[in-house]
């Protein structure tokens, strides 16, 4: 059964005034092309010691659904070879992440196929422009890349949860807990936390809350407050914003939990778009992606995991090429590289010649020294 944290939470948010300063970081050096050889890659993980990559890509140009197949391949960038993880027939995988610790299994959203769930997910898609999966069961899938057999099963019910899409699930570092989030469609919305131990499932708060992320010291869970768009939010335009829970953990209990948004949303008058951040390893300092206007393309930005904090847009170019359209960064836990997807846009004569979406990499040592 499901566990509300409300009384437990010390402090319900963390505000303070908006001020954040921006400023550019111009970075022409330690940066690779990782792959180019699957479609539309997003969702990117990386296991703990910076070996292995994981990420959601088509597995064609002609699929008409969002990335649907898992690939994995090793960081060696002279030996890159994606492995596809199969799925079942209709099957779909939304997101991907290693298990600290473990050579080969990895915790998998996947959306088991139902009768009609591909014509219901397309016209809803459509129809409303949300790809959210439609008339799948949900599960989240302790899975063998190697054996390509499941380890453990948790579905809604597992979990005391009426069934709806359980999204970016991420195991904690001591393996104790998993950490998901919910839309709200027929549960509350907001994180929340199950222990692999005791089986209890716990809502950290009900907030429109996406995208919880693992700190290396599994003391902390990042996120992004999401207000409008396709939420129950009265705003019209989807804003996002940086947060995180600090949590207080004894074996399997919850002893705390406050959590905090870098800047406050209430006292925010330009449009603000933070989303799906994570730690660059050995500093305080989360990389992000966001947009500067409702229509903007998407930057990397970094910011030191506190409230107004500076922030810091990344400007990056690669040989005589600028760098465009950068999300879904990641990075191991004790890695010196943050991998994320991007764009070229070289100049051909006149024009500007624009790449399909890659994987890149940088070396965080290029930019370390330039954060404190």
């Amino acid at each position: 059964m499901r566990i509300s944290l409300t009384l437990l939470l010390l402090s319900c948010t963390a505000f303070s005034a908006f001020g954040a300063q921006t400023s550019k970081l111009k970075l022409d050096t330690g940066i690779e092309i990782f792959t180019s050889n699957t479609t539309d890659p997003s969702a990117l993980a990386v296991n703990d010691d910076g070996s292995r990559i994981y990420w959601i890509a088509k597995k064609s140009k002609k699929s008409l659904l969002e990335p649907i197949d898992v690939f994995y391949s090793t960081t060696d960038i002279n030996n890159v070879n994606p492995i596809r993880i199969k799925r079942g027939f209709g099957d779909l995988y939304t997101a991907v992440s290693p298990i600290v610790g473990t050579e080969d299994d990895v915790v998998v959203n996947h959306e088991n196929y139902t009768v009609g769930a591909i014509i219901r997910t397309v016209l809803h898609k459509l129809i409303t422009k949300d790809d959210t999966p439609k008339g799948y069961k949900s599960c989240i899938d302790i899975r063998n890349v190697k054996t390509n057999k499941s380890v453990k099963n948790l579905c809604a019910v597992d979990l005391g949860l009426k069934q709806e899409l359980l999204a970016h699930a991420r195991v904690s570092p001591d393996k104790n807990w998993l950490t998901f989030y919910l839309k709200g469609e027929k549960n509350p919305a907001g994180i929340y936390l199950f222990n692999m131990n005791t089986g209890k499932t716990v809502l950290l708060g009900e907030f429109n809350d996406k995208h919880p992320t693992w700190s290396t010291d599994g003391s902390k869970i990042m996120f992004h407050f999401q207000r409008g768009g396709n939420t129950k939010s009265e705003a019209d335009t989807e804003e996002a914003f940086i947060g995180w829970y600090d949590l207080g953990l004894n074996n399997d209990s919850i002893v705390t939990s406050s959590r905090h948004l870098i800047d406050d949303p209430a006292l925010t008058t330009t449009f603000t778009y933070q989303k799906h951040p994570t730690m660059v390893p050995g500093t305080n300092f989360i990389i992000y992606h966001g947009q500067e206007k409702v229509d903007g393309s998407k930057k990397l930005y970094l910011r030191e995991l506190k409230t107004d904090s500076k922030i810091r847009e990344l400007s990056m170019k690669l040989n005589d090429c600028s760098i465009k359209s950068t999300k879904h960064a990641s990075a191991g836990f004790h890695d010196h590289f943050v991998y994320f997807v991007g764009k070229t846009e070289c100049k051909e004569g006149t024009e500007d010649v624009k790449s399909d979406s890659k994987i890149f990499r940088i070396d965080i040592n290029t930019f370390i020294g330039k954060l404190k």
